[in-house]
């Protein structure tokens, strides 16, 4: 259980590579929700989930975003956030509908049989695409 004042937080993209010279960056979007970055005017940075305001952000390729943050104004400074991943707090994540759930939800329940017998806990997610 979170202490008061403190954030759990949902991680919705990863950056990957700065993006030309102006202090873009590339990132990978972690989300279902196509125009979830458009929607945002702060994102949070790396494990101490550093603030910065987000001063455009554009479709890139498949299912990546360009964004400009404010702050970083060259390339340079871009390069310094390879790998960090973006975040926002559990509280601005979109209503899900009903018996849908998002994966930090699942992760660390357990699972048992129909006859109650306890298989084991939920570890990870493997995502492959569409399934039936």
């Amino acid at each position: 259980m979170p202490k008061p004042n403190e954030t759990e937080w949902a991680t919705i993209g990863k950056v990957v590579a700065p993006f030309g010279i102006h202090g873009e960056i590339k990132v990978l979007s972690l989300t279902d929700i196509p125009n979830r970055f458009a929607e945002l005017e702060v994102i949070y940075l790396g494990s101490d989930h550093i603030r910065h305001t987000i001063k455009s952000v554009r479709p890139y390729k498949g299912d990546m975003v360009v964004m400009k943050l404010a702050g970083i104004e060259d390339a340079n400074t871009a390069e310094t956030l390879r790998n960090f991943d973006l975040s926002i707090p559990l509280s601005q994540l979109a209503p899900l509908p009903p018996d849908s759930y998002y994966q930090h939800d699942i992760i660390g329940l357990e699972v048992a049989t129909i006859d109650g017998q306890n298989v084991g806990k939920i570890v990870d997610i493997m995502v492959t695409g569409s399934n039936d």
